[in-house]
């Protein structure tokens, strides 16, 4: 059936099609495959299920990361040291 203009200033641009639908498409089917997590959950079958997400960097204790910076600052101190001492000695 044919809905005539009833507007004479109607220049069809209420007719123009959106494409944000378009641009979140890839969004909402990585969502429904269950490939991206949401609010820290996932869409697996029908249901919303809490994703067990793994942290990326393990915190270490204080004194296991307190040993491992003063390994490494001894080691950096040295160098300095007997590079300055090198200098000295040879220039």
């Amino acid at each position: 059936m044919d809905m005539p203009f009833n507007d004479a200033r109607d220049d069809g641009a209420s007719f123009q099609v959106d494409n944000t639908s378009a641009r979140r498409r890839p969004f909402w089917t990585a969502v429904a495959e269950g490939r991206l997590v949401v609010n820290g959950m996932r869409y697996i079958d029908g249901e919303w299920i809490v994703d067990e997400a793994k942290p990326k960097v393990i915190d270490a204790p204080f004194e296991e990361a307190y040993d491992k910076y003063l390994e490494w600052y001894k080691r950096i101190f040295a160098r300095s040291l007997i590079s300055a001492a090198q200098s000295a000695l040879f220039h």
